[in-house]
């Protein structure tokens, strides 16, 4: 499930490219999301709220389905991440490496951040 945002983009030609919804506002994109995918460098995304953002996103809401039970034989104890309180990380991937200049205010923020760009 995809939710989308460009600074740049004209809703009509998103509408006719892609039944995902497109939002004029950033926050509202992330509304629930576990990622965040920055494909495009425009300097928008320099200037937003890391710490908002983060406010905005959710981590997986099944989390057994990331995150299976396991056995421990030695202890005949069957444990999971869910039951040990591991939560999966909220992401940003940046394919342009806009927001390398930023690194520091995302993870203080909280997010974890994934530069994959060239």
């Amino acid at each position: 499930h995809m939710r989308l945002y460009d600074p740049l983009a004209k809703t009509e030609e998103v509408a006719a490219a892609t039944p995902s919804p497109f939002f004029r506002d950033p926050y509202e994109a992330a509304s629930g999301a576990e990622v965040v995918l920055v494909m495009t460098p425009s300097p928008d995304f320099r200037n937003l709220d890391f710490a908002a953002l983060k406010g905005k996103m959710s981590p997986v809401r099944n989390r057994a389905q990331i995150y299976p039970i396991r056995s421990d034989v030695s202890s005949g104890t069957r444990a999971s991440a869910i039951s040990n309180g591991m939560r999966p990380p909220l992401v940003i991937f940046d394919t342009c490496n806009i927001l390398c200049p930023k690194e520091g205010e995302i993870k203080s923020a909280g997010l974890t951040y994934w530069r994959i760009g060239v």
